[in-house]
This record gives structure tokens, C-alpha cells and sequence, in this order.
């Protein structure tokens, strides 16, 4: 599998424990998909190096105000 390009403003992970704990984060997946959500939704952790659904690189959201 290729990993896919990092965009400019995203963090590399390599797996271990929820960096951002309580934030909004958008997350790279290794199989290039990406989602944005609460950062507890996410499992972190590497199953397998190089496993599609392993986390590749995360950017922090701004928190949105309402109004």
C-alpha cells in the first residue's frame, strides 16, 4: 500500500494514546480516506503497521461558536 501525501497543517502519527483528547480533530487515514469527528471516536493505537485503517496524520479543528 502507498501512504498517501500529508497535507500541509496535519501531524504525523505513528500510534500510542489519543494525542488531543476532548478535541475535534480531522484524521488521514492510511487508505487515504479522511474523517472528521470528536477525537474519542478514533482507536489511536496501530493495529498492524501499514494497516489501512491505522492513522496516519491528524489536524486539530478550530472549535466553532454559535451564535
Amino acid at each position: 500500500m502507498t501512504r498517501p501525501k500529508i497535507p500541509d497543517g496535519f501531524t504525523v502519527w505513528t500510534g500510542g494514546k489519543n494525542p488531543v483528547p476532548g478535541k475535534r480533530v480531522t484524521i488521514l487515514f492510511q487508505d487515504s480516506e479522511v474523517v472528521t469527528g470528536d477525537s474519542e471516536m478514533f482507536y489511536w493505537d496501530w493495529k498492524a503497521a501499514g494497516s489501512g485503517g491505522d492513522i496516519l496524520a491528524y489536524r486539530i479543528e478550530e472549535a466553532r461558536h454559535g451564535g
